[in-house]
């Protein structure tokens, strides 16, 4: 791949993320606002410096980086930083969310946690569906070799499929919110403050294969049937401590899922060993105070957390066990 070809690949990509889109609302066809996954003015500033600064894991394209992530300083104020994404219009934004925006929230209660998800697992279909419009974008480009062009229809594909079982899990936390149902199974752990903050969600990898026929059945769906549970993490620091939420779909059927009974037996030392582990496995949605992250420096930690993060990047590597903990006698 040449110089110009990457600088295409990061032209094309900025331009799929720069563009707004409809509401995630399926009742309304306003157009998106850029939305934090959780409240600027609430956990965000919580832990945010006096000059409104924090640092940020932020994903870098393995084509152009030996690294495939960089922690970043951010403010919260700066436009399209500090985690946000197109996802509500205005009035569904306010409308929707205003219990986990108040002043006062119950953590323990279903409807909050499941709205604090809702908006975490949105951020990430988010990201599925721009990477979806940036690999349309270089499949369209006169500019790039066929053979770039190549590299990326896997990941296509890939993220196809994901997106379409993702818009069944949407359409379940749609049915508990506008219902009685009760599709979730979630756990509240109150653990010490640790100036650490994200709401998000991942699955554990599956192998899965198609032959042309089923391939083709696939794509002319609109949403496909849930393979395994996406597993939903929220961590919110306020009123010091680390308000902790942690979710996945209550059909035992299907695979991936956490036990939160066992979850909620560990002590405290293995729950926090739990978050540390979750954050350098399986997700890349979240950020710190520059406090933490300058006690990391002074202890040479930030580079090997960034090591730790591409060594457990591969598939392969999800179910292994982790020794290092980012979090070792912070409290």
């Amino acid at each position: 791949m040449t110089d110009k070809e990457r600088g295409i690949l990061a032209d094309l990509r900025k331009k799929a993320r720069a563009k707004t889109q409809k509401c995630y609302n399926p009742n309304c066809n306003n157009l998106a606002i850029r939305s934090h996954i959780q409240q600027a003015e609430g956990s965000i500033r919580d832990i945010a410096s006096a000059d409104g600064k924090i640092i940020q894991l932020e994903d870098l394209d393995p084509r152009f980086n030996d690294m495939p992530y960089a922690f970043k300083e951010k403010g919260i104020k700066q436009k399209g930083d500090v985690l946000t994404f197109w996802g509500f219009c205005n009035s569904c934004d306010t409308l929707l969310f205003k219990s986990i925006e108040a002043k006062e929230i119950d953590f323990s209660l279903y409807k909050n946690q499941l709205l604090y998800s809702y908006r975490g697992f949105l951020s990430e279909l988010y990201k599925q569906e721009y990477n979806i419009k940036w690999y349309e974008l270089i499949f369209k480009s006169n500019n790039l070799s066929n053979e770039v062009k190549e590299s990326f229809s896997n990941l296509y594909n890939s993220f196809l499929i994901i997106i379409k079982m993702s818009k069944q899990t949407k359409f379940l936390f749609e049915q508990d919110l506008n219902g009685n149902t009760r599709n979730f199974d979630f756990i509240y752990l109150n653990l010490p403050k640790l100036e650490v903050c994200t709401s998000t969600s991942y699955t554990l990898p599956v192998s899965i294969s198609f032959d042309a026929d089923q391939w083709q059945a696939i794509k002319s769906k609109e949403t496909i049937p849930l393979i395994n549970t996406p597993i939903f993490i929220n961590l919110i620091p306020k009123d010091n401590q680390l308000n902790t939420i942690l979710g996945c779909i209550s059909d035992k059927t299907l695979k991936g899922r956490i036990d939160v009974n066992k979850i909620e037996r560990y002590n405290q030392k293995e729950q926090i060993k739990l978050i540390s582990d979750i954050l350098i496995k399986h997700v890349e949605t979240w950020f710190v105070s520059k406090t933490l992250y300058n006690l990391w420096t002074q202890r040479k930690l930030e580079k090997e957390i960034l090591k730790q993060i591409k060594k457990y990047r591969p598939a392969i590597m999800k179910r292994k066990n982790i020794k290092f903990n980012m979090f070792q006698d912070i409290i």
